[in-house]
């Protein structure tokens, strides 16, 4: 069972990252599923996409000790559960799942590839230019992560990455200017080569 990492990163969220390596067999024998979410799922055509929910809902269960997981989406497409509050994201063969019972999270897990130097100007602002290195794609892709993060914590769509969200140049912290709150967030890397996971809350 390729469970990378299991890790509580704060008293109130906790991570899971799995590498797929199983069938569709193996996910579905360690799960209880409604069946909505279910056949949501079967009616995939793409089998890595299938895998990809169902490793999603695996990681989940990890994180909330029970094979019982009830999965439902918001009109914006963010994954709902019934207590708590949770975050998903994929890159390709492995997943990363976020999960608090208290407050919203978020989480993107992304491979570093120096072609992300070539779309850096869409995502990251200008005062982040100052204080990062806009030739390397470890940290390019590190204000990726954090930013994907951050949007789904968000949850409500409509985000303009380069100006609505800052991160501050320790990477301790970041903030959503949207609305009247403009929410000051934590972050958390943990890195894993050749991937960087960042999780927000």
């Amino acid at each position: 069972m390729p469970l990378i990492l299991k890790k509580q990163i704060d008293a109130s969220v906790s991570i899971c990252i799995w590498q797929i390596n199983e069938t569709e067999a193996f996910f579905l024998d360690q799960l209880q599923l409604k069946e909505a979410d279910l056949i949501s799922i079967l009616q995939l055509k793409l089998p890595s996409k299938r895998l990809e929910k169902l490793a999603c809902r695996v990681a989940l269960s990890q994180c909330i000790n029970n094979s019982k997981v009830n999965i439902s989406y918001n009109s914006f497409g963010a994954p709902q559960i019934e207590k708590g509050f949770i975050s998903f994201s994929h890159a390709k063969e492995i997943v990363a799942v976020a999960y608090s019972p208290d407050h919203p999270v978020g989480i993107d897990i992304e491979k570093v590839d120096s072609k992300i130097l070539n779309l850096k100007h869409k995502f990251v602002g200008f005062e982040e230019i100052n204080y990062f290195n806009m030739d390397n794609s470890e940290q390019i892709t590190q204000i990726w992560c954090a930013k994907e993060a951050l949007f789904k914590w968000y949850e409500k769509g409509e985000v303009d990455f380069r100006n609505d969200l800052h991160i501050a140049a320790d990477f301790q912290t970041a903030t959503i200017y949207k609305g009247d709150k403009n929410p000051k967030l934590i972050l958390k890397k943990i890195k894993m080569e050749p991937y960087i996971c960042v999780v927000a809350f």
